[in-house]
């Protein structure tokens, strides 16, 4: 009994529990400190892009032993691109998402194969081939990254193997565009 009477009588046993309080409601919040200093200036979120397009019906002699330059003669808008005939040139190196869409017709049944080009040669990750039937419209479309060096030439160009040492192919106007955005 001696033990009941010092665990519920504020005995030995009861001195190492701490009282037991309630915490009241949270008070309200204090008013805003000062505005902190304005941050550095981050880095712009494009720095280089531009674009083609065929502003007018075009056609293209492709043959099956090299890929032809498809003439991209409406310029976009661009900043740190510069245009020569139907070709442009990257003035800043990084990297780039190149974009391009063409739709066409071929004169002959066949694959036909479009590419971007860098400096004169067709880039494999951005080549589409198709197996086209004669005057049936196709569409190539491809985006991809690409790691460019200051300089780079970049135009859209296109093979075929369609007919006897390669086809005529038909582009209406407004249907061949290559882009190009520099991402970092």
């Amino acid at each position: 009994m001696a033990f009941c009477n010092q665990i519920f009588n504020g005995g030995p046993l009861n001195r190492s529990l701490a009282p037991i309080r309630i915490t009241g409601a949270t008070g309200p919040q204090g008013p805003a400190g000062p505005q902190g200093p304005t941050g550095p200036t981050g880095p712009s979120a494009v720095t280089s892009f531009g674009g083609l397009s065929n502003g007018s019906f075009t056609t293209v002699d492709a043959d099956d032993t090299a890929y032809t330059q498809i003439l991209l003669s409406l310029t976009l808008p661009a900043l740190d691109i510069t245009y020569s005939g139907a070709s442009m040139i990257v003035a800043n190196a990084g990297t780039y998402l190149v974009n391009y869409s063409v739709i066409l017709t071929s004169d002959f049944a066949g694959d036909v194969s479009v590419a971007v080009r860098m400096n004169g040669f067709a880039l494999p990750q951005t080549e589409q081939t198709i197996s086209l039937e004669a005057n049936v419209p196709a569409t190539f479309s491809s985006s991809m990254i690409l790691t460019l060096a200051a300089g780079s030439v970049l135009d859209l160009a296109a093979l075929s193997n369609a007919g006897e040492g390669g086809s005529t192919l038909s582009i209406p106007a407004g249907n061949a565009t290559i882009t190009v955005l520099q991402l970092a």
